[in-house]
């Protein structure tokens, strides 16, 4: 029986540990693109009287209904709730500065949304 090199050994196990690190690398950048990592956001706060059980975090912005941001956080504050969003900046620009702000439901029984109101003048 053949007993392998010790040059082949190691390159096997050296292999062995660069595949490890490169399926552990691939795994935390997946993770990082789903949390947004790399992604730039203007940050906007919303103070409203209420939010209702159903706003949560990630949930969408709209503008004339189309997704111009997400929902970063939502904290109670005793009289009213504050609400941190996250809106894309090559979309802020199309914003104006007098909009107004309605939480409103996606469906009857589901999660709710921010919808930005753009007033007539």
């Amino acid at each position: 029986m053949a007993s392998e090199s010790f040059a082949t050994v190691a390159k096997r196990r050296s292999l062995g540990v660069v595949f490890i690190a490169l399926v552990s690398s691939l795994i935390w950048l997946s993770i990082a693109i789903y949390n947004k990592d790399f992604s730039s956001f203007v940050s906007v706060t919303l103070k409203t009287d209420h939010t209702g059980n159903s706003l949560i975090t990630d949930s969408d912005v709209k503008e004339r209904g189309i997704i111009v941001g997400s929902v970063k956080s939502v904290h109670s504050n005793g009289t009213g709730a504050v609400v941190k969003l996250d809106l894309d900046p090559s979309r802020v620009k199309d914003i104006p500065s007098n909009v107004t702000a309605q939480i409103l439901p996606k469906t009857l029984f589901g999660e709710q949304y921010v919808s930005l109101n753009v007033p007539a003048h």
